[in-house]
Order: C-alpha cells, then structure tokens, then sequence
C-alpha cells in the first residue's frame, strides 16, 4: 500500500493531538500534517498535495460542504474522511452526497479509524457500521430491505463502479458490455432498490458494502 501525506483538521486540541498519535505509527502513514482551522487547511493546500484529509466536524452545515467542495477542486484525487461527533440521517446524506470517501465518528474507535484509512486508500468507501444503522432506517422502508439479495451478480459489479464515481462509458469497458447494457443495469438497479438517481444506488451500495 503506497504511503499517504495526510492532513487532519480539527479544532479540539485534544483530538486532533490524540488522533495524530495513533496514526503516527501505521505502516501507510508518510507525514502528517495537523491545523485547527479550515481555512489553514485551504492555505496549505495550495503549497502540499496532500493524500488524504481527515476533517474533524463538530457541527455540520453548509459551510463545511463549500469546503469539502474547495478542497475536491485544489486536490481532485484526494481522499477525504469525515470524522463527526454526532449526524443527523439528513445530515448522512449530504455528506454522502459530497461524494467524500468515509465517514466515522468521533466517538470511533482506533481499530475502526485505522480500518477507515485502509479501506480508503485501497480505493473503497467506508461508513461507520452506526452511521450504515441510522442510514438504513431512514433510508429504506423494511420490505425494501429484502431487495438486496435479488441482486445478480452483474448487478452488483455495476453498483460497484457507480458507487466509485464511473460513468456508464467508464463502467461499459471495465466490464466488457455495451453502453446500452449498462444503462439498462442501472434502470434495473433504480426500479429494484427503488430509488430516482444514482445518490441513492450509492447510498445503498454503501449501505450494504458494494464498494
């Protein structure tokens, strides 16, 4: 596993000191960098290419997906985790929408922190098993629960991808099918799981560890 320049922001000192000490160590870990602020975060950024970010979020609200936003576009390829107190199933859902890489929560451990960052850097998504609790309550009635194993196997590689940001043309020759076969995949997928857009194929392959 390639060795990761890592960022952590997080305006509780305590925090951010302890969640440094315990990544120090791991094997994928390059350099870390920590700032309490998230406008230091975007100052650095123009003269780092950070690996990876790790925000530490107290309170969400708009201001912090107009960050995630600033920094997806300085550092495309950067993978970012969010690690809150406390979400709301409205506020899951706009982080997922964000199209970040991970979720956690503060009150996490350190296996599952660790976990976190090798799941992302191996290029997988990752959410907190109770965020996936909370999302899947708000998100899927009982009776449509029972959907995930009438998917084939087909199905899933397509999930799969849509879940890490590929287009139908993308997914199409990763798979070896037709544009039109994937398309009639995804139509599938949204009648299935019972959702309008792909945000909800990924909440669901999230959801269910399709990643």
């Amino acid at each position: 596993m390639k060795k990761t320049k890592l960022l952590i922001i997080d305006d509780q000192k305590l925090l951010l000191e302890g969640t440094q000490s315990i990544l120090s160590n791991e094997p994928f870990i390059d350099i870390i960098y920590t700032v309490k602020k998230n406008i230091d975060a975007l100052k650095l950024s123009d003269h780092i290419k950070f690996d990876s970010i790790l925000i530490g979020i107290n309170e969400i609200n708009g201001k912090i997906f107009d960050f995630i936003n600033s920094l997806k576009k300085k550092l495309p390829f950067c993978i970012i985790i969010i690690m809150a107190t406390r979400m709301t199933s409205q506020e899951i859902h706009k982080t997922i929408q964000a199209e970040v890489n991970g979720i956690i929560l503060k009150e996490t451990g350190k296996a599952i922190l660790i976990k976190a960052f090798k799941e992302t850097l191996a290029g997988n998504k990752f959410i907190d098993e109770n965020i996936k609790k909370q999302l899947s309550t708000s998100m899927f009635p009982s009776h449509k629960l029972e959907k995930q194993t009438s998917l084939s196997s087909r199905e899933k590689d397509v999930l799969r991808l849509i879940s890490n940001e590929k287009n139908s043309r993308e997914i199409a020759e990763i798979l070896n099918i037709s544009f039109n076969t994937v398309e009639t995949h995804r139509k599938n997928l949204m009648r299935k799981l019972g959702t309008k857009n792909v945000v909800g194929l990924v909440k669901y392959a999230l959801l269910y560890d399709i990643t």
